[in-house]
């Protein structure tokens, strides 16, 4: 609950290390889901990990983009997504900068 309260004040940066089950997810799927949020870069360790949190993150509304789909059409903008869900390969691309 910590983690979440952290996301949503919004006035640093928060990192955690959480065991399954803790809870990370919530904390970025609750401050994705208002109005006021920004693009939160959401990196997984496996592919069919991202693609269940797509899957919920749509089935909750929340608009989100893929890193690859992102890096292969320069001209999307984030200003609308919420999540850019990225796995840990696409950090080894020449195209990741953030």
């Amino acid at each position: 609950m910590e983690m979440v309260k952290c996301s949503l004040k919004k006035t640093y940066n928060c990192i955690a290390i959480l065991p399954t089950g803790g809870g990370k997810s919530a904390a970025f799927e609750v401050p994705a889901a208002s109005e006021q949020s920004k693009t939160t870069l959401v990196f997984s360790p496996y592919i069919s990990l991202s693609q269940d949190m797509q899957r919920r993150a749509q089935e909750n509304g929340i608009k989100y983009i893929t890193w690859k789909t992102y890096s292969d059409n320069p001209n999307i903008s984030l200003k609308d997504v919420k999540l850019l869900f990225a796995i840990y390969d696409n950090i080894k691309s020449s195209q990741f900068k953030v």
